[in-house]
């Protein structure tokens, strides 16, 4: 028995333009190491910034909560995985990511982590080893 599929193509309209496709975009993320850029604000809470050089994407995560929230999770898991590596300790702290500025050249991003004040001196290392991770600045490559 043989099937037959019909494949019907939209036409474009006179003088529309195609949209070109994303681009891939290699973006660099800066100040890892700096110490200022991750605090304690409580004892339950860290917070710190992430700037991303050459991603001029602040609107497109400013307005958009499901963008922030994969972003979330994916530095969520990067820090679980730091802390497996480096302290042989399974956490599961609660990472919030907002957008703080941007403009054309990079966008600030800031995150808080829900985490005991125990905890908070080892979790600043995994946070700096996050910034600089691979799979979190790839977050930024494709987001077109």
């Amino acid at each position: 028995m043989v099937h037959s599929i019909l494949v019907t193509r939209k036409s474009q309209k006179p003088g529309a333009t195609k949209k070109p496709p994303t681009k891939e975009r290699r973006v660099q993320v800066k100040n890892c190491d700096n110490d200022d850029d991750i605090r304690t604000e409580n004892d339950q809470t860290i917070s710190g910034k992430i700037v991303v050089q050459s991603c001029p994407c602040e609107k497109r995560f400013k307005n958009n909560r499901t963008r922030l929230a994969a972003l979330a999770a994916t530095i969520s898991k990067q820090l679980q995985a730091y802390f497996q590596k480096l302290y042989n300790t399974n956490i599961n702290y609660r990472v919030t990511v907002t957008v703080l500025s941007g403009n054309k050249t990079h966008t600030v991003f800031t995150y808080t982590v829900q985490a005991p004040r125990a905890d908070h001196s080892r979790a600043r290392a995994a946070l700096k080893l996050v910034c600089k991770d691979e799979e979190v600045s790839h977050f930024h490559e494709f987001i077109e």
